[in-house]
């Protein structure tokens, strides 16, 4: 009998330095580009806002459409959000598998909205157990697999 396995998400200190240096490497261009200032605040502004809601989301775990949870079964996979919600979706073929990443795309089977809604979660190391990641990332190529 095959038991449902889960990954608890936490906060990923590799991926909040790799947003902070991404954005502070375009906000240090912006600053010495020759745009008017104008143009310049207004940009600073967007790349704040980008990079808080980045953080939150992706890092923090704090948006209420962070994923939390990640459960699976043989049939299914359900995710746990910060808001509390736990929705029933399937991984979209946009995921990604590398050695050190793994870009998570899920679709919500049934959304509240009546519509398809899609959901996303970056795994990096320190982000959850090694040994939940692993089994995670067999289980996402066995579904892939059996859909083909």
């Amino acid at each position: 009998m095959f038991r449902p396995d889960r990954l608890v998400l936490q906060v990923s200190y590799p991926l909040a330095g790799l947003v902070i240096a991404v954005h502070v490497g375009v906000t240090a261009a912006a600053l010495l580009s020759a745009l008017p200032l104008m143009l310049k605040l207004l940009l600073l502004a967007v790349l704040v806002w980008q990079a808080v809601y980045l953080l939150r989301r992706y890092v923090l775990l704090t948006h209420p459409c962070a994923i939390r949870e990640i459960r699976w079964t043989e049939l299914s996979w359900y995710l746990r959000l910060a808001g509390g919600a736990e929705l029933e979706a399937h991984p979209s073929p946009g995921c990604r598998v590398y050695g050190w990443i793994t870009l998570l795309r899920f679709t919500v089977i049934s959304p509240a909205a009546g519509q398809s809604v899609h959901l996303n979660a970056w795994l990096l190391p320190g982000l959850g157990t090694e040994q939940a990641i692993r089994r995670m990332r067999v289980q996402l190529i066995q579904s892939f697999a059996s859909r083909n």
